[in-house]
């Protein structure tokens, strides 16, 4: 008697369920996706720098806006050694993965890696080569055609620096990521900054982060690292902004 009253109590739940949960879980069962194409993503360093010295790159039309600074910290003039800026900025672009829903929607998955180097060079001499500071900033990003418009966002951003000379030290890593856009991420609440213990990381955007529309310059993705150099009572700051819009392709 009891198994009957549970089996028709169950049936009686069913019955005041609403069309539309079943609705959506047959759509989202029935979609699928098809990969078109996948390739691993090249993470050593030194791979990714030849790479972008040499002008590898998957994708030669797609643009970010690269922008290195140099900010001197110490209260005591600073020799020679930090005389003139000098920046060299190299990019290359990975394509990692392409999908296609059974709707038609076409998902590509891409890391964009910029390669930025300081020397101080005095009278257009390098001064010494070993107090190159060299920092790799990577932004790993999604780009989504839909109803026959575009949309982007961010999946992670990683980096590294890379000192030559051991009579220098770095200090107060610290990497600041997101996205803004009109539709989504207006209020400054896709953002995240963190500091950072060592020489490399990797940090995820929340899944929470929604799909920009690709179609404005108002909407962006970014990373910007920033390290104090130290030597002696010497220090400066190196900072790299990596920033791409939505209307550069």
């Amino acid at each position: 008697m009891m198994k009957k009253f549970v089996v028709l109590l169950c049936l009686t739940f069913l019955l005041f369920i609403p069309d539309y949960a079943f609705a959506s879980f047959s759509k989202e069962q029935s979609i699928e996706e098809k990969v078109i194409y996948l390739k691993s993503e090249i993470t050593e360093t030194n791979k990714i720098i030849d790479r972008a010295v040499n002008g590898e790159t998957d994708v030669k039309n797609i643009y970010f806006d690269v922008l290195p600074s140099i900010q001197k910290l110490s209260s005591i003039p600073i020799s020679n050694l930090f005389n003139k800026e000098e920046f060299e900025v190299f990019l290359t672009t990975q394509k990692l993965k392409q999908t296609q829903s059974s709707e038609g929607v076409i998902t590509t998955e891409y890391v964009t890696n910029a390669v930025v180097t300081y020397q101080d060079k005095s009278s257009g001499n390098i001064v010494d080569p070993s107090s190159t500071v060299r920092g790799v900033v990577s932004i790993r990003w999604q780009e989504k055609f839909e109803n026959s418009k575009m949309y982007f966002k961010l999946y992670s951003t990683s980096g590294s620096w890379t000192l030559q000379d051991s009579t220098f030290n770095l200090s107060n890593r610290k990497v600041t990521y997101g996205q803004v856009g009109l539709e989504a991420c207006i209020y400054n609440d896709c953002n995240s900054t963190s500091n950072l213990t060592s020489n490399s990381f990797t940090k995820y955007a929340p899944s929470s982060w929604r799909w920009l529309s690709k179609n404005t310059n108002a909407s962006s993705l970014s990373s910007t690292t920033s390290v104090n150099v130290n030597r002696g009572t010497s220090t400066f700051v190196f900072r790299i902004q990596v920033i791409k819009h939505g209307l550069g392709i």
